[in-house]
């Protein structure tokens, strides 16, 4: 099964609430970048395999431990959902970096929700395995969403409320990857630290805007300045983007950075272009 990285193509923030977090609105789509998730059926106990795609344009460890990983977690709680065992062999094959903001763990666990549903054959709705994706991550549900079919969505609240957005058109992108990452938390502080912040209305104007986008919005992200702060690189990889002429986002909280490009041709290009200059990068695409 594919397990898509997700691209926050809009992302506006207002103050954090009073438990502390923040009201988003974002245009969020999911690429056909992925990582590959492979679960079979078997006796027994579960085995759960993580490794690095030949592939990955930013090579890097598996080093976290397996019990905090949200392919484990979706696992477990699919487990605990229907109150018996799913033995399954789960061999992952990982190409989007941790801590790119593009929501590389929480496709891997929307993919296993759906894929043990699957293989499992379990008499599961799709409302059911999204609303267990929300309960694992804001992104997951999303991504939930986007292997059912719906790819492209608005996402409000925090992050708990999708819309998807039928009409998106296909679009291609270059992803670049500076050294480094952005911890959400952190790059959070940063923005609350900025002297000045949208308010919640000005985040529902966002919304307003992007509701029932039937095409590309400009590319937008309001924590970029606090993304930058806490990964002085990102700077970098803006600035490289930009002479080649092209206008440069951040996706999520960071810190892989993007454009959107005409063509194929043109993402694989500049991604070469920029490996050129030292940097991870790779083409992909939005494909509705």
């Amino acid at each position: 099964m594919r397990c898509p990285a997700k691209l926050n193509l809009t992302l506006a923030v207002g103050p954090p609430r009073s438990d502390g977090l923040h009201p988003i609105a974002s245009v969020m789509v999911a690429l056909q970048f992925c990582d590959d998730l492979h679960i079979k059926r078997i006796e027994g106990e579960s085995r759960f395999t993580r490794r690095l795609a030949e592939d990955a344009p930013k090579p890097q460890p598996i080093d976290w431990p397996l019990e905090d990983d949200l392919l484990f977690r979706a696992h477990a709680l699919m487990q605990a959902t229907v109150g018996h065992a799913l033995p399954a062999d789960c061999e992952l094959l990982k190409r989007i970096p941790a801590g790119a903001g593009l929501g590389g763990g929480s496709s891997n666990a929307a993919g296993m929700l759906v894929a043990l549903r699957d293989v499992f054959e379990l008499d599961m709705f799709d409302d059911r395995l999204i609303e267990l994706g929300q309960s694992l991550g804001a992104d997951v549900g999303f991504l939930v969403h986007a292997l059912l079919g719906r790819p492209a969505a608005l996402v409000t609240g925090i992050g708990d409320i999708v819309a998807p957005l039928p009409q998106l058109p296909e679009f291609h992108v270059v992803l670049a990857f500076p050294d480094g990452q952005c911890p959400t938390a952190a790059v959070y502080q940063a923005f609350d630290r900025q002297p000045t912040t949208a308010d919640a209305s000005e985040v529902d104007n966002w919304a307003g805007a992007w509701a029932g986008a039937d095409q590309l919005p400009a590319v937008h992200n309001d924590l970029s300045l606090a993304a930058e702060q806490v990964c002085p690189a990102i700077r970098s990889l803006f600035d490289a983007i930009t002479s080649q002429q092209l206008e440069p986002g951040l996706t999520g909280s960071g810190s892989a950075v993007f454009a959107v490009v005409e063509s194929q041709e043109q993402a694989v290009a500049i991604a070469d272009v920029l490996r050129e200059q030292g940097f991870s990068a790779c083409a992909s695409a939005f494909c509705p």
